[in-house]
């Protein structure tokens, strides 16, 4: 019996004070005003870089698996900002620019050793340029049209589109906030 009461008189003790601090505390609140402190923070824009990467790799795999022409598959990866600097960059370039790319280097290494014969002729060089840029702009075009018809027909991919355009907004409001 001596026990029950020692345990009782904690939570007595306990249960009291709690109804006399409500009760003194509850008339004094009505007639004093609450002050009110507001904390706002904002994330970095690491955040909304990595949700555009992978909204973008979301949208991609999707869009690979989708389309059957192997030359409008994207690849993301990792590539230097400048032929001269360890700077790398994300990146996410259709198969064809890949393959463009190789054939102007292909281009070039060929004719670096002919150049006796050809000479010093830049204008070869740049139509070159000009049928190389043309034939890129003229697979982009083929590309999209691809997207917009596979957009149009899927929208299991037109829900990663609009992800990937949401999170590409996010993260352009983000850096205007930084330049404020």
């Amino acid at each position: 019996m001596m026990t029950n009461i020692r345990q009782l008189v904690p939570w007595s003790v306990l249960v009291l004070t709690t109804v006399f601090s409500t009760m003194s505390f509850g008339s004094t609140t009505d007639s004093k005003k609450i002050e009110v402190i507001e904390v706002t923070g904002k994330r970095p824009v690491s955040f909304f870089k990595k949700l555009v990467n992978s909204a973008e790799l979301n949208f991609y795999e999707l869009y690979n698996d989708i389309t059957t022409n192997r030359k409008f598959k994207v690849e993301c990866k990792q590539v230097a900002r400048h032929s001269f600097s360890r700077i790398k960059e994300r990146k996410c370039i259709p198969a064809f620019a890949d393959i463009a790319m190789f054939e102007q280097m292909d281009l070039m290494n060929s004719l670096r050793a002919p150049s006796e014969y050809l000479g010093d002729n830049s204008l070869f060089l740049s139509v070159q340029r000009s049928r190389l840029k043309g034939a890129i702009d003229d697979y982009s075009e083929q590309q999209l049209n691809n997207i917009i018809e596979h957009l149009k027909t899927n929208p299991k991919l037109l829900e990663r589109y609009n992800k990937l355009v949401e999170a590409r907004n996010l993260y352009q409001e983000r850096l205007e906030l930084d330049k404020k």
